[in-house]
């Protein structure tokens, strides 16, 4: 995942932003390229926000299911310093994808519109994807997408 709290894991959270910016404008050249090929099917590039690897709603530890490793804060500026790399590298729409937690998703939702508040640039279409585990429609933390 390209935030700063999944990258911390790997001691690269310090080129988030570049990373995103940069995997945006690489995406956004090979759409083009492949569109001019076949201009009646444009290509489009859709940045991908996907959940870290810390989650508001579950805790880590079994001992103290009330602890939590990360805040809706430190989360929603995660998610708003990706957003702004994808935004500057030129795509065309938002995806919180791969959503386990609601709780996540929602910070991720809430880190977008503040981004575009923050910034007055014109918004991006945003979509939605969440990983449904069974029949049960619950997601892998036993939530429902109501």
């Amino acid at each position: 995942n390209g935030t700063s709290i999944s990258q911390g894991e790997y001691k690269m959270q310090e080129i988030v932003y570049e990373m995103n910016k940069v995997g945006a404008q690489l995406a956004k050249k090979a759409a083009a390229e492949v569109t001019k090929e076949e201009p009646e099917k444009p290509r489009f590039v859709a940045g991908a926000v996907g959940p870290t690897s810390r989650t508001l709603s579950v805790s880590p530890s079994v001992e103290d299911p009330s602890f939590r490793n990360v805040t809706w804060d430190e989360l929603v500026e995660a998610y708003v310093e990706q957003v702004s790399g994808l935004v500057d590298g030129g795509v065309d729409l938002l995806m919180i994808e791969t959503i386990f937690d609601t709780q996540n998703a929602k910070a991720a939702i809430f880190a977008v519109d503040e981004y575009f508040e923050r910034t007055k640039r014109e918004r991006l279409p945003v979509m939605l994807s969440a990983t449904i585990v069974d029949n049960s429609g619950r997601t892998l933390s036993g939530q429902t997408i109501e």
